[in-house]
């Protein structure tokens, strides 16, 4: 005949077990949402930086191609429902464009670390994407005062 106290050996030990279990999966949790914003950032931050080269070449002089790249890269940010309150874009220097010159632009964001209401800060990530492209050589241009043909990759 068993008692009652031998009946229930296990119940402790399977209730930390279910504890400790639930720890883990929400950490887990944490842990692929905070890497996910990080994935997704860098993807949006990606396709406005292409969208930022491409809208700063097709341009015909240099302050325009410096505000309408902004824009573009922006309108890309905002229609993919991606908040960048710390968005930095470091744009080309506007004095060299010109044709066949090299246009590079750096995009920064902080992607926050999702927030517990029991933990304070959890930190945050820094996303960088920069790309470059060439203006195309065979179209009108302004070129900016620092432009300088004989110095581009294009030059004969």
């Amino acid at each position: 005949m068993t008692s009652a106290s031998t009946t229930e050996r296990g119940t402790v030990a399977g209730l930390d077990a279910l504890l400790f279990g639930t720890l883990i999966l929400v950490a887990g949790t944490v842990l692929i949402v905070n890497l996910w914003s990080v994935v997704e950032t860098r993807t949006a931050l990606d396709a406005a930086t292409r969208e930022y080269l491409r809208t700063y070449t097709a341009s015909a002089d240099g302050p325009t191609a410096a505000v309408r790249a902004d824009a573009a890269a922006r309108t890309v940010l905002e229609q993919r429902g991606t908040p960048l309150r710390s968005l930095q874009i470091d744009p080309p220097e506007v004095a060299r464009f010109g044709p066949c010159e090299p246009s590079r632009v750096q995009l920064n964001a902080t992607v926050p670390a999702v927030r517990l209401p029991f933990l304070d800060d959890l930190g945050a990530t820094v996303v960088s994407v920069s790309a470059t492209e060439l203006i195309p050589p065979h179209r009108e241009l302004a070129p900016g005062p620092s432009h300088d043909r004989d110095a581009t990759p294009c030059a004969p």
